[in-house]
């Protein structure tokens, strides 16, 4: 689980959201859950959710490929890592 900001800055991901994307995007830090799409996992996130949003976050789900993406990369951009959310 990684907690963080779109926003960037000290202890928040790495750089700024791309062009555009900030005003889409809410005022509270992220919490992501790096997560597969099996039933079982699938029946976390909403728990998941609720527990971000006890923290005041935006509680995300997103595929392992986003991790795997950001490590080969070794950059992180929220605009890239749009493609691999999750969806309830």
């Amino acid at each position: 689980m990684f907690r963080g900001s779109s926003r960037g800055g000290a202890g928040k991901t790495n750089g700024t959201p791309d062009e555009g994307n900030e005003s889409d995007r809410s005022d509270k830090d992220d919490m992501l859950l790096v997560s597969g799409e099996t039933p079982e996992e699938k029946n976390l996130w909403t728990a998941f959710e609720k527990m971000a949003a006890s923290e005041h976050c935006e509680g995300r789900a997103l595929r392992t490929e986003w991790l795997l993406h950001v490590v080969m990369k070794q950059e992180l951009r929220w605009g890239e890592a749009e493609r691999f959310l999750l969806d309830n």
